[in-house]
């Protein structure tokens, strides 16, 4: 199961699972860069799922911004 929270900066939209280890830095990294958080948490088991649900309900095309998520594992492995 994910727990997921979309965030935004005006320019792009991403995700974070919550239930992740590295949830809180990541979120604060996000924070530190303008994003704020944007909808609903969506609980699933797919995460195509929740991409499609925040389509339906924000009209935003979501990007993954998986260069964040390598830096903040990096950042936590250190």
């Amino acid at each position: 199961m994910k727990r997921v929270q979309f965030f935004t900066n005006g320019e792009v939209t991403t995700y974070l699972d919550q239930y992740a280890r590295t949830y809180l830095e990541e979120q604060r990294q996000l924070f530190n860069q303008g994003f704020l958080t944007v909808g609903d948490i969506i609980e699933t088991h797919d995460i195509n799922e929740a991409f499609d649900l925040h389509k339906k309900n924000y009209g935003s095309d979501v990007k993954a911004y998986s260069t964040l998520s390598l830096l903040a594992g990096l950042t936590a492995a250190l």
